[in-house]
């Protein structure tokens, strides 16, 4: 009589590392597919939320001069990107948003940064239509009323 076979044979061994090995590959390149697109959708949900931070800033700073010297204190040079009103005015630089809290011009000194490239990169400004809009990419854009 003769003993049976307890242990594997060198092809099963092979067999099975194999198809563990296929497996595990399939599941990492899932997971960092998977990591991969939740970190898209973070960025740009996190850009979204500063494009709404800063449009609302802007937006309620220039509602504040507006009480004091008139909804019609303003002006609005597109080529430029560029917003003054009251004293105060807003500017599209490098992909960012510039806010400069005294009298000047739109080409003057003494701008000063509101927003961070690596976290939204402004695309532009506008107003038409009765609203201020204030855009970001990819393809984000923040519309708050305006006064004409």
């Amino acid at each position: 009589m003769t003993e049976p076979d307890l242990g594997f044979s060198l092809v099963e061994v092979l067999l099975a590392l194999a198809l563990a090995a296929g497996l595990m590959t399939a599941v990492v390149h899932w997971h960092l597919s998977t990591q991969s697109g939740l970190r898209a959708f973070e960025d740009r949900a996190q850009a979204d939320y500063q494009l709404h931070r800063l449009a609302t800033w802007v937006w309620r700073d220039a509602q504040r001069h507006f009480e004091q010297h008139g909804p019609n204190n303003w002006s609005f040079a597109a080529v430029s990107q560029c917003l003054l009103y009251g004293d105060a005015g807003v500017r599209v630089r490098s992909q960012t948003l510039q806010w400069r809290p005294q009298s000047g011009t739109c080409e003057s000194v003494g701008w000063h940064g509101l927003s961070d490239a690596s976290q939204v990169r402004i695309a532009g400004m506008r107003v038409d239509d009765g609203q201020w809009c204030l855009s970001a990419t990819p393809d984000l854009e923040v519309c708050l009323p305006w006064s004409t």
